[in-house]
């Protein structure tokens, strides 16, 4: 596989990734970083991630990126699938995909990470 996938499940930017992937029918393979297991913490996953999180992704070059909107709106990019229906060209219509990802973080994630505890 040319891509590989590092993410934890219950992590939402984990699955927002994961989910961007499999509608974009990217060939990859997905390595579980478990925090439990302090698998982020590893040498050698800190080789290819230095701030530790997920998701992250590696490609078969060793090109790694990480943080979930950078991730995004590389593979739709890199990719060139989905053409411009996930990722306007249009600097209007991409304003409007853009302004959903700190909305996202600010306000959603903060909502509810209020009620999972």
């Amino acid at each position: 596989m040319s891509l590989k996938l590092y993410y934890e499940p219950t992590s939402p930017p984990s699955r927002a990734v994961q989910i961007l992937i499999d509608l974009l029918q990217i060939p990859h393979e997905k390595i579980r970083i478990s925090f439990k297991n302090k698998d982020h913490k590893s040498p050698e996953y800190l080789a290819i991630n230095p701030l530790g999180e997920v998701p992250c992704i590696l490609e078969a070059d060793g090109f790694a990126l990480w943080e979930s909107e950078a991730i995004m709106k590389y593979l739709v990019n890199s990719r060139k699938q989905g053409g411009d229906s996930l990722y306007p060209g249009d600097p209007k219509a991409r304003a409007m995909v853009d302004k959903y990802y700190p909305f996202h973080h600010s306000v959603f994630r903060s909502k509810v990470s209020k009620y999972a505890h």
